[in-house]
């Protein structure tokens, strides 16, 4: 088994087929468009879901309701309803699209059988030792399968995922919103707050006692860098607990921000698999709850294989087992 870890790994998506069969209403990119409609019951949430413009997909809808002669939708109170001819295309969209889903998986077990190859993308602080783990067991289950990692931050995955360049990726987010990805919960974790052991208030710390974030409005934070998922937990946790921090800087690497504080550089956020009681660093939990759910994540119109999904459940049992990341 071939094992290639590399922090930043680029390259070219596959080309996808146009799988259509002459008529729109045969195409499968509409069958995707109209039931996404169907389950928004709105023209620009459905076009944001799908990535694309509102012109772009009402127009789509326009030249298939002309295909089959009548409308698929009739609005009622400011909602898309089926009309009945829409609700038959939709049953029969979602079954054709399920068909497809499951020719796909079939055809992608048949193909990587007891050989093949899986790039796999793991969230930057949280995965290396769950790799560690998870690797001799799926080397033993699939001996002549490589396995690829990708080892980078959230944006970077995100593009690996959608331009195909990653099959599928271990991520954290601060709520369950990516577009154009389908995901499966691993766990769903708080973050503690952490500070030095030489702070005034360390010795009443402990991670399962709870304090009020604003009682440390007066505090300097170390944060993660704007646009990170940390961030996006940090800002929310502040908007919440009603001041803005005061910033003495901001760190992107968990470990390097543990060591800062423990050298007495600030305090900050870190999620509960950053506990480590061996530093020189206190942790209290927050009646705020801050958290993030770390998951399983592909593109959206992906069929993960046998070999692939067996990955991802030897990482959810790691994680069901393991809660540290150190």
């Amino acid at each position: 088994m071939i094992f290639r870890i590399t922090q930043i790994w680029y390259g070219y998506g596959a080309i996808v087929p146009d799988y259509g069969h002459g008529g729109g209403w045969m195409d499968l990119k509409y069958l995707r468009y109209i039931t996404e409609i169907a389950d928004e019951r709105n023209i620009s949430k459905a076009a944001r879901k799908l990535g694309i413009s509102q012109p772009s997909l009402s127009i789509h809808l326009a030249k298939l309701e002309e295909e089959l002669g009548g409308p698929l939708f009739l609005r009622n109170r400011n909602e898309l309803v089926p009309t009945g001819t829409g609700a038959l295309y939709v049953r029969t969209a979602r079954e054709m699209l399920r068909m497809k889903e499951d020719l796909y998986r079939r055809i992608s077990d048949l193909t990587l059988g007891d050989s093949g190859y899986i790039p796999v993308g793991i969230f930057q602080n949280i995965g290396g030792r769950m790799v560690a783990s998870v690797y001799p067991k799926f080397a033993a289950l699939y001996p002549k399968v490589r396995v690829d990692i990708t080892d980078a931050r959230f944006q970077t995955l995100y593009e690996g995922l959608m331009r195909d360049i990653i099959r599928f990726a271990f991520v954290a987010l601060f709520k369950l919103e990516a577009p154009d990805l389908q995901f499966e919960i691993i766990k769903d974790e708080e973050f503690v707050l952490a500070l030095p052991a030489d702070h005034p208030s360390a010795a009443a710390a402990s991670a399962s006692t709870k304090i009020d974030l604003a009682g440390m409005m007066s505090e300097r934070f170390l944060l993660a860098p704007p646009g990170t998922v940390r961030r996006q937990v940090e800002d929310d946790l502040f908007a919440r607990s009603g001041f803005e921090p005061r910033v003495n800087g901001e760190v992107h690497n968990l470990r390097t921000m543990t060591e800062m504080i423990a050298a007495g550089s600030g305090i900050g956020l870190v999620p509960r698999g950053y506990i480590d009681p061996s530093r020189k660093i206190a942790y209290f939990s927050l009646i705020q709850h801050p958290r993030w759910q770390l998951v399983a994540a592909w593109k959206d119109n992906a069929t993960l294989s046998l070999a692939e999904r067996d990955f991802i459940e030897l990482a959810r049992e790691y994680y069901d087992a393991h809660h540290s990341y150190l």
